[in-house]
């Protein structure tokens, strides 16, 4: 990282010293995997089949219907079906137990997983739970789940839930017992209200395309939620989530945090994700920014819980992956970012979720190698993944967060999928200590790859692929296609006569297109073009086919990958003037460029193939082609 201040990698030999320790507490208890997820951790296909069918049961309304996913995702043996009953219900016997029964057992067995990762299905009960981890030495942060809503209505909903939290918070919290490690750090009191709010939840119609108007209409609806949680004396962490918002969030954050109104606000926070490759260039800015504006912020640094959808999404739509493709690479990436951030602790207060004990003791060991007192770092970790962890943590007298998501089930589905692939996947570090029970020596070492960050791997250029749309989430892109429309505007107007031969050609009419949003504005006149114009046409056409013809397969597909090239070339144009004569929204104009230069390549490569010539058959003295 290039920024002003690093801390130097603290000693192996102490990291390895707390991450033994911690893992001696945390072993000898129970595992923090339930049991259900003990018994199918190891059988990774049945595993992501039930995964499957958890994630679409709240849409099943009867019996039948449960049994027929079940069947379709698990195969409809009976064994299957009494396997899981088993795991649900610890049912001893073997074979069909009915359709009645078997429902049940999916949906206790779901009932069991939410309330092990999700608080409550109330903001009543995720208080009595947050009271509970406080009773017990750990702080929380409430998360209400849901994000990216689909209508106003219910974008209202969570900013009521948020408001009425804040509000019920403030009374609740001041009776419980005082907890000096976690009511004060080293610059002073810590407030015991915390909320985490997804930017999502405020603005159903949420688009990086827009920033502009996102700003504006977030700005409208968190500020409130700022002045109420200063009022109440609590603290917002805006989340992070995918990649798709991350500039957004960013960008929404520092605008309205760097405001006069909320600049001396230090109850505020935003989330970086480790395993994106862009994470340091990010946390530079946020500590330039944070330096500036004069007061710290909290950063929750991450690893970041959408791998998946990451990688798939950029490789169907042929971009650069964006995440560390290697989780030794998003180990290293942590650690650096860390040692980042506690450099220039009093500019960012760092909180560090994480439920990896190398990760964590590397952290407290850099803590101790830069001489800073222990508040100056806090560790959050997840509701229900790591309890042995949290309170290994707390006898160490460590400031511990407990993030706590609550919610209705089925608006909570996809939360408590991605943590039930995050808890078995094979690199997952819970699963690794106590599942596969790995030697400490091979939990706690150094991850691969602790240099600089490596780049995105390049798009494989042989064969035909299909080109890949603008990314409008990035600054460039947007900012390409703006400058296109001036430019595209700055010509409107201009007479386009019939060209035949190469040669512009008199017409006696002109075809008059207009700006469709904008009637008045007229963005061209077009030659109109009568019979004896189009028998000129085919003629010269005629003419000019001997030519064409000689070129062959190969000369061919040369002039016409040079169209391709034209097109590429002048792609944000030509988007920009499908915007202004067409109506078409951004993503809409890109994408038929994008799609002409398919068209061009897959069907230049197709001829070129096919004008080859084939042998066929391999008698000895015969050609057949």
């Amino acid at each position: 990282m290039s920024g002003d201040r690093r801390l130097a990698a603290p000693d192996e030999a102490r990291v390895r010293a707390i991450g033994l320790a911690l893992l001696g507490e945390t072993r000898g208890g129970e595992s923090p995997l339930p049991a259900f997820l003990e018994r199918v951790v190891a059988d990774d296909p049945f595993r992501l089949q039930l995964f499957r069918l958890v994630d679409v049961l709240p849409a099943l309304r009867d019996d039948a219907e449960v049994v027929r996913h079940l069947g379709e995702y698990l195969g409809g043996s009976e064994a299957t079906l009494a396997r899981v009953t088993r795991l649900g219900l610890g049912l001893a016997r073997a074979g069909w137990v009915g359709e009645k029964a078997v429902a049940a057992a999916v949906r206790q067995i779901v009932r069991r997983l939410a309330r092990r990762f999700i608080a409550g299905s109330t903001p009543e009960e995720a208080v009595r739970a947050a009271r509970t981890q406080w009773e017990a030495g750990a702080a929380f942060t409430l998360d209400v789940l849901g994000e990216a809503c689909l209508a106003e209505e219910e974008a209202e909903h969570y900013r009521r839930t948020y408001a009425r939290l804040l509000e019920a918070l403030g009374p609740e919290v001041a009776a419980w017992p005082a907890a000096p490690i976690l009511d004060t750090a080293p610059w002073g009191r810590l407030p015991r209200v915390n909320l985490s709010v997804k930017l999502s939840a405020l603005h159903p119609y949420l688009d990086p395309i827009d920033p502009v108007g996102a700003r504006r209409v977030i700005a409208d609806r968190l500020g409130p939620l700022l002045r109420l949680a200063r009022a109440v004396g609590g603290h917002v962490q805006v989340d992070m989530e995918e990649r798709r918002l991350k500039d957004l969030t960013l960008d929404v954050f520092m605008a309205l945090c760097g405001e006069d109104e909320f600049r001396g606000l230090r109850e505020v926070g935003v989330v970086l994700q480790a395993y994106l490759r862009d994470a340091e260039a990010d946390a530079e800015r946020l500590v330039a920014w944070a330096r500036g504006r004069g007061t710290p912020v909290t950063v929750r640094l991450v690893k970041g819980a959408y791998w998946d959808h990451e990688a798939a999404h950029a490789g169907l739509l042929g971009w650069p992956v964006p995440v560390h493709l290697d989780k030794a690479e998003t180990d290293a990436a942590f650690e650096r970012l860390t040692r980042y951030f506690l450099a220039h602790a009093g500019v960012v207060d760092l909180a560090l979720g994480s439920h990896n004990v190398r990760s964590i003791a590397h952290a407290l060991a850099a803590r101790e190698a830069a001489s800073l007192p222990p508040g100056t770092l806090e560790l959050q970790l997840l509701y229900g993944m790591a309890d042995p962890l949290v309170r290994a943590l707390v006898r160490r007298g460590e400031r511990v967060r407990v993030y706590m998501p609550f919610g209705d089930l089925v608006v909570g589905m996809a939360y408590l999928v991605r943590r039930l692939l995050e808890n078995t996947s094979n690199t997952s570090f819970l699963r690794r200590t106590f599942a596969l029970e790995e030697p400490a020596a091979a939990l706690l070492a150094r991850p691969a790859g602790d240099g600089a960050p490596a780049d995105a791997p390049g798009r494989p250029p042989a064969g035909f692929r299909n080109e890949p749309h603008a990314d409008f989430s990035l600054a460039p892109a947007r900012e390409g296609l703006a400058a296109a429309l001036s430019t595209v505007r700055a010509r409107l107007g201009a007479d386009h006569p019939v060209l035949v031969d190469g040669e512009p050609v008199a017409t006696a009419d002109w075809l008059v297109s207009t700006n469709p949003g904008r009637p008045a504005e007229v963005i061209g006149r077009a030659g109109a073009a009568s019979a004896a114009d189009v028998d000129r046409a085919v003629d010269a056409a005629r003419r000019a086919f001997p030519g064409w013809r000689d070129l062959g397969p190969a000369g061919r597909s040369a002039v016409l990958a040079r169209v391709a090239d034209r097109l590429r070339a002048g792609r944000a144009e030509l988007a920009a003037l499908m915007v202004l004569e067409g109506g078409k929204p951004w993503r809409e104009a890109d994408a038929d460029v994008a799609e002409a230069v398919d068209f061009i390549e897959y069907y230049r490569r197709q001829a070129e193939a096919l004008g080859a010539p084939l042998s066929l058959g391999e008698r000895p003295g015969e050609v057949n082609r």
